[in-house]
């Protein structure tokens, strides 16, 4: 009975590991994520230098009417 029940829970426990993702499937999964993490890197960065334009132009624009 105790070899039986070993033999189910072996047999469980490779089932389980078996149905994981491939690596394959990681790797395309990991493209397709760092593809759209891109697009949000590059609008925060767009927005990050408007940011920037606009703060350096007003304190152009202070600085020439304390002139």
């Amino acid at each position: 009975m105790k070899k039986i029940f070993i033999l189910i829970a072996g047999l469980t426990m490779t089932s389980f590991m078996a149905c994981g993702p491939s690596q394959e499937e990681q790797d395309k999964q990991k493209k397709i994520d760092d593809s759209l993490f891109e697009k949000d890197r590059n609008t925060a960065l767009d927005n990050a230098n408007k940011l920037l334009f606009d703060s350096t132009a007003s304190i152009d624009t202070a600085a020439k009417g304390k002139k």
